[in-house]
């Protein structure tokens, strides 16, 4: 018998290699905006009512207030205008989990031209326990979406003094429209809103008030 290597044949011991790969592990993070704008919002709430009270003291003895109430504006808008964003990113979130598929398609069309007011009113027809409460919440934000619309497309214009709410002076309008009553103001209708939704029956928003919940307790511990 002829050995193969003699007769030209090469034997291969290995005819195959395998390899085996380890996917690449992907882990995927969801950011719940709407806390960070609720938490902002309670902050600069505070910070107004801690330039209201400097302001009063500043009067009391007879020395210049107007640093401080342009303080109290300022953090007053910031209030507003969060609490505003807060609740907008709210809705977005509650339309995936109450609306019906072509509805959601619909209004995350860059093209949508639905009104947050308008959107706010029906996904909270959902998520409240009925419609009447639904109606009063949307009604409460439609005031506060109009103050950071406001704010955000500000239009420069003169026009006369008017009371200040602290008592002790008149001022531009904008001090009145962004001041500690309405950060307030604000600030608690967003707690009132979390707040309302909990009776809500979907399964979907059920399963999300049950992540939420320590959330939920932690920002109405806050609730000024």
């Amino acid at each position: 018998m002829s050995d193969p290597e003699e007769a030209g044949t090469k034997v291969h011991a290995q005819t195959a290699t395998a390899q085996a790969s380890v996917p690449t592990l992907s882990i995927l993070v969801t950011v719940h905006m709407w806390i960070t704008w609720a938490e902002l919002a309670i902050e600069h709430a505070h910070a107004a009512i801690g330039a209201r009270q400097n302001m009063l003291d500043l009067h009391s003895k007879g020395e210049n207030f107007s640093a401080e109430m342009g303080r109290e504006t300022a953090d007053s808008l910031l209030a507003i205008c969060s609490s505003a964003f807060s609740m907008d990113a709210l809705v977005a979130s509650w339309t995936r989990l109450v609306m019906d598929p072509s509805t959601v398609t619909k209004w995350e069309n860059p093209m949508s031209k639905i009104g947050i007011v308008n959107q706010t009113g029906q996904v909270l027809q959902r998520c409240c326990k009925d419609v009447k409460t639904a109606e009063t919440l949307t009604d409460r934000w439609r005031s506060v979406f109009a103050a950071r619309g406001g704010a955000v497309h500000f239009l420069e214009t003169s026009g006369p003094t008017v009371p200040h709410p602290s008592g002790i002076t008149n001022a531009a309008e904008i001090h009145t429209t962004y001041s500690q009553e309405s950060a307030v103001t604000a600030v608690n209708l967003l707690i009132d809103t979390l707040t309302e939704v909990e009776s809500a029956s979907k399964p979907k928003m059920k399963n999300w008030l049950r992540d939420m919940a320590g959330t939920l307790d932690a920002l109405r511990a806050k609730r000024i």
